[in-house]
């Protein structure tokens, strides 16, 4: 389900990058295209995601390994450390995710070498990016939490169907803001767009 969603989160970054960057408008099937560039796409988020995942996994199990030691020492260490790590990773995704609108417009002379040195000296902002969305994710869950509370007081049937509906619409607005988030990082570091 998760490669699913991924390769649908592609498919629509793909038409939501040409729409913004090219005002290119997709007519008919192209709004839901999987071609070789939504699968480029795909692959490139994939790479990337696999690539921070296992860097983030392999830095928790040790500063897990740290915590677990006789000595306490290694809980200082270990909870700066992951919240470090953390803040690493929102800075390379952003900052590799430059790559993606590129793959979008159809370049192929634009690499994820070219989107790191492209973002240097962006640590904090790309992180402040990284906590807006996060914030932002958090809010509409804590919507949809309470709206669906409340909605569960009409009853079942009703108060499921308007809460999944709600939850649908939410989702759809966070996940084009994450995909506008690429889009303006590409314009503004790559064609030196004013937003």
């Amino acid at each position: 389900i998760g490669v699913i969603m991924m390769l649908a989160f592609a498919s629509i970054a793909v038409s939501w990058h040409r729409y913004v960057l090219l005002d290119e408008m997709p007519e008919g099937i192209q709004r839901l295209r999987i071609d070789a560039t939504v699968c480029r796409y795909f692959g490139n988020l994939l790479f990337i995601s696999l690539m921070l995942g296992l860097a983030c996994v392999l830095a928790y199990i040790l500063f897990l390994s740290l915590t677990f030691s006789r000595s306490g020492i290694g809980t200082i260490i270990a909870v700066p450390g992951m919240i470090a790590m953390l803040l690493f990773a929102t800075n390379a995704f952003y900052r590799l995710g430059v790559k993606l609108p590129a793959i979008a417009l159809g370049r192929h002379d634009f690499g994820l070498g070219d989107a790191w040195r492209i973002t240097s000296g962006n640590f904090w902002q790309m992180v402040g990016l990284g906590i807006l969305y996060f914030l932002l994710g958090a809010a509409a869950a804590l919507i949809i939490g309470a709206i669906g509370y409340s909605l569960g007081m009409l009853g079942a049937t009703l108060g499921i169907a308007l809460s999944v509906s709600i939850q649908l619409v939410l989702q759809w607005m966070l996940t084009i803001f994450g995909i506008t988030i690429l889009t303006s990082l590409y314009g503004f570091f790559v064609e030196n767009r004013n937003f």
